[in-house]
């Protein structure tokens, strides 16, 4: 949503080279790229793989709110 990882750092509590390796380190344990980078490694947009991991994610969270 953010467009890049330094705003969508921002508004989590975490440091963009934080939040880049995080991202790195789900996609390898996931074994796909979440997200299409420019030619300095900024991302782009999500991969179809992202979106789908991004679609998983919200429907957790949503889950996540009803049961509190």
């Amino acid at each position: 949503r953010q467009g890049n990882f330094g705003k969508a750092a921002k508004r989590l509590p975490l440091s963009q080279p934080a939040l880049s390796k995080a991202i790195r380190l789900l996609e390898d344990e996931l074994g796909v790229t979440l997200l299409e980078r420019g030619r300095r490694g900024v991302a782009v947009k999500l991969t179809s793989a992202g979106e789908v991991v991004l679609q998983h994610a919200r429907a957790i969270l949503a889950e996540r709110e009803r049961m509190q």
